[in-house]
């Protein structure tokens, strides 16, 4: 009897890949269980990322286009536009190692959920050097943010992990917002708050690479997010509340009342001290993590939330 595979669409983003991005590409082709259809966005790139495609495309193993550089975030953003039809979708770094079960695991845990509402897959991750030598940091390692009253806070999907179905695909493409998050936060943000299903899986299937060159993610930018927090209790930006009034903006109708509560508690916590006061007492906004947890608390009273 003849199994039918589930068809994963990977989307991939590239800029100045050219040191790993073939180690990434054939742990992509060599994936088990599922089918692949592999989809790449060069976002620029000035080395020899772009002929290293060419001859995957050549080979037949891989579909990829080109534009402006428009940074991680909108580079995903736009392949989730232009996404070929399939079964689930999954995001791709372009420096990573996928062990071979990676995307079979997503689709079974996705497989059992129902195929009518946005369902979202997201592991751990295990840090490794530019040789894909295991880091002791366990930095990368972490709990759930499946609630509304976490992800509201913020969000710990990484998006090279993540693997999502074709209606949180659709829900995704239904409002483009003008305040731009990353990528990963925004679509796990979504699932959520729009009574999605997701699953946590706390073992890891990916070796995430940390080396000089990182665009974002892992420890090597640990200095440049403490100068942004820095910088941004000298100029606040109100990141993570705008993030919120962009998801009211677009999802707004496809919210459970409670979520709908919760997200605009959050997104007009400025409008006076009653709301503030208001939010800073709600019991059921927090992550379980005490660090993120008095990072969000003091960042409310300092209003820069």
């Amino acid at each position: 009897m003849n199994i039918i595979m589930k068809q994963v669409a990977v989307l991939m983003s590239t800029y100045n890949g050219e040191k790993y991005i073939r180690t990434q590409i054939e742990s992509i082709l060599n994936q088990t269980g599922v089918n692949i259809k592999l989809l790449v966005r060069d976002d620029g790139s000035t080395d020899k990322t772009i002929s290293i495609l060419k001859q995957y495309e050549k080979e037949g193993k891989l579909t990829w286009y080109s534009g402006e550089n428009l940074k991680p975030a909108k580079s995903f953003m736009n392949l989730i536009k232009n996404a070929p039809d399939a079964d689930y979708y999954a995001f791709s770094d372009q420096d990573d190692y996928w062990k071979p079960e990676k995307l079979s695991r997503a689709v079974n845990i996705l497989n059992t959920f129902d195929l009518n509402k946005p369902a979202l897959y997201y592991s751990n991750t295990t840090l490794v050097d530019k040789n894909l030598k295991e880091l002791k940091d366990k930095s990368a390692q972490r709990g759930p943010f499946t609630e509304v009253g976490q992800v509201v806070i913020g969000s710990n999907a990484t998006g090279c992990t993540m693997c999502f179905n074709k209606e949180l695909l659709k829900m995704v493409r239904k409002y483009e917002p003008s305040y731009q998050i990353m990528h990963d936060g925004w679509i796990h943000k979504i699932c959520v708050v729009t009574g999605g299903n997701v699953f946590f899986d706390k073992k890891s299937y990916i070796l995430y690479r940390q080396h000089d060159n990182n665009v974002v993610g892992g420890t090597s930018n640990i200095k440049k997010r403490w100068k942004e927090r820095f910088n941004n209790l000298l100029q606040p930006t109100y990141s993570r509340s705008r993030g919120i009034q962009e998801l009211l903006k677009g999802y707004s109708k496809f919210m459970p009342k409670y979520n709908l509560e919760i997200c605009s508690l959050v997104a007009n916590y400025r409008i006076n001290l009653k709301n503030r006061i208001k939010l800073l007492t709600n019991k059921n906004i927090k992550t379980g993590d005490s660090r993120i947890d008095l990072m969000y608390r003091m960042a409310v009273i300092l209003g820069i939330f």
